[in-house]
């Protein structure tokens, strides 16, 4: 995984050497600068987006209800969430959230009920939550099918 990072890494920057090369040698411009500074600026973007493609957690503000797969707390105090999307059929995906007190009891809470076989939903909604993301969950029934 590592050595196909460095690879895409390295392709891009070749790439990028390549762009900035032909419009230094070939384009006779006066907004050459410009040039360099916008495709400088489109490989910097395509970096980002790649690397939040790959697996990392990510800022984004969380969906308005999510499943709750997995909770995990990192040496720098920030709190990874792997949550479920139940409004799309995409795969589960890694947010990074700061960490607060408050936070930490929500989430332990709601990881104590799944880890005891109840399901759970997290809703978004500054009004019934106590921690600074809005963050609280509800207990769903479950569907069992019909004898």
């Amino acid at each position: 995984m590592i050595f196909e990072i460095i690879l895409i890494i390295l392709f891009i920057t070749l790439i990028y050497g390549f762009l900035i090369h032909k419009i230094i040698i070939q384009i006779e411009t006066k907004n050459k600068i410009l040039l360099v500074l916008s495709i400088f600026l489109f490989f910097i973007f395509i970096q980002f987006k790649y690397f939040d493609n790959l697996g990392y957690p990510i800022s984004e503000d969380l969906p308005e209800k999510f499943y709750l797969l997995n909770v995990y707390k990192t040496d720098n105090n920030e709190l990874i969430l792997l949550i479920k999307d139940p409004s799309t059929s995409a795969l589960p995906r890694l947010y990074k959230l700061k960490y607060t007190k408050k936070l930490e009891e929500t989430l332990s809470a709601a990881m104590n009920n799944l880890n005891k076989g109840l399901n759970m939903i997290g809703v978004i909604d500054q009004k019934l939550s106590n921690n600074n993301y809005g963050i609280y969950f509800r207990t769903i029934k479950k569907q069992l099918p019909t004898k």
